[in-house]
């Protein structure tokens, strides 16, 4: 469809967004999702700002300028809340279009409050903390079947070429896992009494509820993967030591600390970084991995921001000892908190005291894998014949699964 048909709902849409508290920046993520330019763009919201019916106090004066804009014979009507004025639209033209006097428009009005819902979504979304999801390596699935995804490296290293000019050949090693997406979903039905009596505001708190349950759900989902991999020398779904006091599968070193010294503090994260780089590959090379990140639960919360924001630590009690006071730590390790770590819903919540040392970059921990949409989708349809109101939609696709052991460094914190 040419831009030039949608310039004028575009606007409206834009209007009714910056009418109800989206900014500019998650107007212009969601535009860019559907394939507009940033001149285009910044040239909608700047006409949209400038436009007349933006200056209007209520929602129902927007829904005035929504049909005055398409056919002036509407001109006159008195503004009635939004969902009203929808349905006698839809009552005169039997459709959910408003018909000028050229033809049918392009504007379908229950259409472009879910386009509405789907900007409040993607603020809400946005909004709440992605801390487990950040360090996750982020995939795309094709369908909801299972998927194989492959660790790839070589098995040796570049070799000096021969006077003769001969090149020899590797091999790659690869290590297999697998993860299988699925649909999270959830509906909400609003009666017309309820947008009736409260206007849009309903409608705007539901999507925004929507946006955020589905950001909670990959947080919960990514929790119980973690806590299901930290077990002492214990087998997760995957069969397999993920963290282990001792050598594990794949080559990988130890990389789990427990008992009174692995409480969270400098020495036990110098412990931990040291861990992560004895990580070997499976020729028995080091892997080069550096902690980049050091997850905790809210008990460890300030701790772990100390020990990043710190550049001088001093020694405790009494002793004769001369050390230096810079924190070698400094800056290294960007700690992130997560309650959903121990969250009620999970098989085994995590104790306060348990915190891990992660790289992301050249391997990651766990991954997080979509098919289509990486943010919820909000769809909205009206009831059932026999029922008076809307009823919305959210749906968002995904899976989740264990990557690399040696990507992470786990420690107890407690005996």
């Amino acid at each position: 469809m040419a831009r030039s048909t949608l310039s004028d709902v575009a606007r409206i849409e834009a209007a009714l967004a910056t009418e109800y508290g989206i900014s500019d920046e998650t107007q212009a993520e969601y535009y860019r999702r559907n394939d507009y330019s940033d001149s285009e763009i910044e040239k909608l919201l700047n006409e949209a700002s400038s436009r007349e019916y933006v200056r209007r106090a209520s929602l129902t004066d927007l829904a005035a300028c929504i049909v005055e804009t398409l056919e002036p014979s509407f001109r006159e009507f008195k503004p009635v809340p939004l969902f009203k004025k929808c349905q006698d639209i839809q009552a005169e033209f039997g459709d959910n279009r408003v018909h000028a006097s050229t033809g049918v428009s392009t504007v379908s009005l229950p259409g472009a409050l879910g386009r509405l819902a789907n900007k409040q979504l993607l603020q809400s979304y946005n909004e709440v903390p992605a801390v487990l999801s950040s360090l996750a390596k982020k995939v795309k699935g094709r369908d909801y079947q299972t998927h194989t995804s492959y660790r790839v490296g070589l098995n040796d290293l570049l070799d000096e070429v021969s006077p003769g000019g001969e090149v020899r050949s590797t091999s790659m090693t690869e290590s297999g896992y697998d993860w299988r997406p699925s649909i999270h979903a959830r509906s909400l039905s609003l009666a017309e009494e309820m947008i009736t009596n409260d206007d849009l505001s309903v409608f705007l708190e539901a999507s925004r509820a929507m946006g955020a349950a589905g950001k909670r759900r990959i947080e919960l989902e990514l929790a119980g993967l973690i806590q299901d991999s930290s077990r002492v020398d214990g087998a997760p779904t995957s069969g397999e030591f993920w963290f282990s006091s001792g050598t594990g599968p794949g080559n990988v070193q130890p990389n789990y600390m427990v008992g009174a010294s692995s409480a969270l503090s400098l020495d036990s994260l110098a412990t931990a970084d040291a861990m992560l780089r004895a990580q070997l590959d499976q020729a028995g090379d080091p892997c080069d991995l550096t902690g980049t990140h050091l997850l905790v639960l809210g008990e460890n919360h300030v701790l772990a921001k100390t020990l990043y924001n710190s550049t001088e630590v001093r020694p405790a009690g009494a002793s004769s000892t001369t050390m230096p006071i810079s924190n070698g730590f400094h800056r290294a390790f960007e700690p992130l908190t997560s309650e959903w770590l121990r969250s009620k819903r999970l098989v085994s919540p995590a104790a306060g005291t348990e915190w891990w040392l992660v790289h992301v970059g050249r391997t990651h921990l766990y991954q997080l894998g979509f098919v289509g949409s990486d943010v919820p989708v909000v769809e909205t349809f009206e009831h059932v014949p026999n029922m008076l109101g809307i009823t919305m939609r959210a749906k968002l696709s995904f899976g989740v699964s264990l990557m690399d052991p040696r990507a992470a460094v786990y420690s107890k914190g407690a005996a």
